[in-house]
């Protein structure tokens, strides 16, 4: 589990961002959970930790935090 995992608050909304790696892979894998346990996972892996968690920062200020809560 990355270092930048952990709980997130925006616009009054809390989600735990989980950025990890598969066991014999290279690559990171971002999902985010919301406080009802519903799951929003990306298809495709990223490079490094840091761009799984620039993906989860411009998805927060591109569609909201509404988007892991719906």
């Amino acid at each position: 589990m990355s270092s930048l995992s952990g709980y997130e608050t925006h616009e009054g909304l809390s989600v735990r961002v989980e950025i990890f790696q598969i066991a014999g892979t290279d690559h990171w894998w971002l999902e985010v959970i919301d406080t009802n346990g519903r799951l929003t996972r990306w298809d495709a892996p990223f490079a490094s930790e840091k761009d799984a968690y620039l993906e989860f920062c411009a998805t927060v200020v591109i569609e909201g935090m509404r988007e892991f809560t719906q």
